[in-house]
């Protein structure tokens, strides 16, 4: 949702309006009277801080009658009040997410999973810990598909899976069923290695157009630890090989990339030798 500021000189004109219709006090006679208008003050002070979050359709006169009227309700109005606000501080949630991401909420839904979990409902589908990861996942994967339709997104893939297919065309260069390219420069000996084998090799990464973002020699690494497609061709390898792999986005860095250094979609290539496996 569009982040919207209202100053704070337009928000005192507001609370100036609104507070039109609410009792004066002219001096303060006992202790009782300062500790309610300080209370007041201070709490006037919270009021003019939200707004500054506010939709500017709220309208503060409106605001003002139901804190009169809150501060005079019994408790059964003031759990509905409560629900009430609730429920509209979610309605704002909703709207940002479907603004944002593209993602409808099912109000039913939501208010069935909200009963079941305030019940404690042991049929519920889903606990806390279980919905906090669905509830990850769903919105990484939104966002995914989000930055996935961006233009540099789209052209970034199209110009990587050309670069892929041509490759693939080059003598010695195999594909695996992953998508994986990779040529053996020189053959390794001994087992190869597996997965959580700690390895020690010699690296360097370039995107498709040569650019080296980067290079180590000597670096211990843990197979399974790196992009799918690193992990991959390590598995491949034996001490003492040196391969050329071509690694796709989709086993690489993805849509996401990886900061300024591996963009959007990008093909990586390594050069990679296996120094040794560790025992």
């Amino acid at each position: 949702m569009k982040k919207i500021v209202i100053s704070l000189a337009a928000a005192l004109s507001f609370a100036a309006v609104s507070c039109d219709s609410c009792k004066s006090v002219k001096e303060l006679n006992s202790e009782t009277d300062s500790l309610s208008y300080a209370f007041g003050v201070l709490a006037g002070g919270d009021v003019l801080n939200g707004v500054q979050r506010m939709d500017p359709a709220v309208d503060m006169a409106q605001f003002f009658k139901g804190a009169k009227e809150g501060l005079k309700g019994d408790s059964t109005k003031f759990s509905y009040e409560l629900g009430y606000s609730f429920a509209l501080s979610m309605k704002q949630q909703m709207e940002k997410m479907y603004k944002q991401l593209d993602i409808t909420v099912d109000k039913a839904i939501f208010m069935a999973a909200l009963c079941a979990a305030v019940d404690k409902d042991s049929t519920a589908l889903m606990n806390e810990m279980t919905a906090q990861m669905a509830w990850q996942s769903i919105l990484t994967a939104a966002d995914e598909r989000k930055m996935a339709s961006s233009p540099e997104a789209i052209q970034n893939k199209a110009d990587g899976e050309a670069f892929l297919a041509a490759k693939a065309k080059e003598e010695g260069i195999v594909a695996t069923p992953s998508g994986l390219l990779y040529k053996v420069q020189k053959a390794g000996k001994g087992e190869a290695v597996k997965m959580g084998d700690k390895v020690k090799v010699n690296y360097k990464g370039t995107l498709a157009d040569g650019t080296e973002f980067d290079a180590n020699d000597n670096v211990q690494m843990t197979v399974g630890q790196m992009v799918p497609g690193f992990n991959e061709a390590l598995m491949l390898m034996s001490p003492g090989a040196k391969y050329t792999i071509y690694i796709p986005s989709e086993l690489g860095y993805g849509v996401r990339g990886r900061g300024a250094l591996i963009p959007t979609n990008s093909v990586l290539v390594f050069d990679v030798e296996v120094l040794e496996i560790v025992k």
